[in-house]
């Protein structure tokens, strides 16, 4: 079986379940790590014919959104958040929606959006797997939200097994009828300047250094909400976008949500941050503070505001249930179509 993981931090360590996978399948891991559901929606829209020549999709975000986004943005995040359970719900291949287990996840602040992300799995018929239901000890994680990669390997050996018993049906016919996103890329923009190229085992990016002011025709695009970046070496990167100061965090490439939209506009204005100061980053994960000489840019996310329209496919489901090695009980499969 060909996968597909579009996951959070929890699918990209060495040794964890998608090294299990690989024992009896073929793994394409487009994960990233640290970012809100802004990152799925893009490589979903982006990406949309290669992974649809896949067998299976696995889609793991939620727990991201549990730690931060789904209580720091209000209204407009849980519009996002529905919008990537419509387009999953489009796809031509068929989905699984992984939630990995929160340690003593009932007493979580936001436990509320977890029942909300079920309720959307029901809504889009999408199939979930959630491992809060399997009975993990707290020896299990490293941390409140990561389990051990000895633990998250052992799932993976059950699932690779489970998957290899279905005869998976391709859905077909899904397809998106309208979208109020556009993904603006820097290579697109025609600007006279080098574009630089990073790749990994996971990404493969192009990103331009933003050093000198850049005028972009934003007409009919709608707010622009986000924006891709790459970032190395804990440099104080920094951009001035229509005056207002954004500074990036952590070191590879992310996917962020502005704090604060900007509201749609007919020309946008980018230039580098050119300053000694410092700087909370967007949603506070971190304060740098230093000289920012500008910041390496790899794409623009733009919504505006109307409803995305979707075809739902006709995905083919199954109920899985895990149970933890570590639990007195014992797993079960519970594989229907």
């Amino acid at each position: 079986m060909n996968i597909y993981v579009l996951g959070t931090s929890n699918s990209i360590m060495q040794g964890n379940y998608t090294t299990a996978l690989r024992q009896q399948h073929t793994v394409f891991n487009i994960s990233v790590g640290r970012s809100p559901v802004l990152l799925h929606i893009k490589t979903l829209l982006d990406k949309k014919e290669e992974i649809e020549e896949g067998d299976l999709l696995i889609i793991d975000h939620y727990i991201n959104d549990m730690m931060s986004y789904a209580s720091d943005y209000g209204a407009d995040y849980r519009v996002y958040v529905e919008d990537l359970y419509k387009l999953l719900s489009s796809l031509n291949i068929n989905v699984i929606n992984l939630l990995f287990p929160i340690k003593r996840y009932k007493k979580h602040k936001n436990h509320a959006y977890y029942h909300s992300i079920i309720e959307l799995s029901k809504k889009y018929r999408i199939t979930l797997l959630d491992l809060n239901n399997s009975a993990f000890v707290d020896s299990d994680f490293f941390n409140d939200t990561h389990l051990i990669n000895e633990k998250s390997y052992e799932f993976g050996l059950w699932l690779s097994n489970e998957l290899s018993q279905l005869e998976w049906r391709k859905p077909r016919e899904g397809a998106v009828t309208q979208s109020p996103y556009t993904l603006l890329k820097i290579q697109s923009l025609g600007i006279n300047r080098p574009v630089r190229h990073f790749y990994n085992s996971l990404v493969n990016i192009n990103f331009l250094r933003i050093r000198e002011t850049i005028e972009l025709d934003t007409t009919e695009l709608g707010d622009l909400i986000g924006f891709g970046y790459f970032r190395k070496d804990s440099s104080c990167d920094g951009l001035l976008i229509n005056e207002v100061p954004i500074v990036t965090s952590y070191n590879g490439y992310f996917v962020d949500i502005f704090n604060k939209k900007f509201p749609a506009t007919p020309k946008l204005v980018i230039k580098p941050l050119e300053i000694e100061g410092g700087f909370h980053c967007q949603n506070k994960f971190e304060f740098i503070q230093g000289q920012f000489k500008g910041a390496k840019l790899v794409e623009l996310i733009f919504r505006k505001d109307s409803e995305l329209l979707v075809k739902e496919s006709k995905h083919y489901r199954v109920a899985l249930n895990y149970v933890s090695p570590t639990s007195t009980e014992q797993p079960v499969s519970l594989l229907k179509p």
